[in-house]
């Protein structure tokens, strides 16, 4: 399923933004190497589609882009981070000091915040082993 599809199951709203496919396209470049590892698999027309690691991550960062140029131009919209509220329930979206300091940008929108779950997910620090001789 490609990010454009994954947008448009996510947040139709979006899906007539002007230079959808040129945001898609600079996301493409500015994601790493996530691999083409299945995260799940959806239901379209009878017919399961795979999405991939990489997939999502290009249509996050997309819908991040989206968001950020919201905010920018002063357009209200429920991505930014903050207290969502309906009724009683009241959720306040929070992260850690370590992912201010490494995604600074991410740490602004809500689609932002799921793409930094989706990188520490699949991505795992260097491991040292230091062996003792004997």
């Amino acid at each position: 399923m490609s990010a454009k599809d994954i947008i448009h199951i996510r947040a139709p709203e979006y899906d007539a933004t002007t230079g959808l496919d040129n945001l898609i396209s600079l996301a493409e470049m500015q994601t790493g190497n996530f691999g083409d590892e299945v995260l799940g698999t959806v239901t379209v027309n009878d017919t399961a589609v795979s999405i991939t690691v990489r997939d999502m991550a290009i249509a996050l960062r997309t819908l991040h882009t989206i968001v950020r140029q919201e905010i920018r131009v002063g357009i209200k919209h429920g991505g930014t981070l903050g207290n969502i509220g309906e009724g009683a329930l009241n959720v306040a979206l929070t992260f850690s000091d370590l992912d201010k300091k490494q995604f600074p940008d991410l740490c602004t929108t809500i689609w932002g915040v799921e793409l930094i779950q989706l990188i520490r997910a699949n991505f795992s620090g260097g491991v040292t082993r230091m062996f003792h001789a004997l």
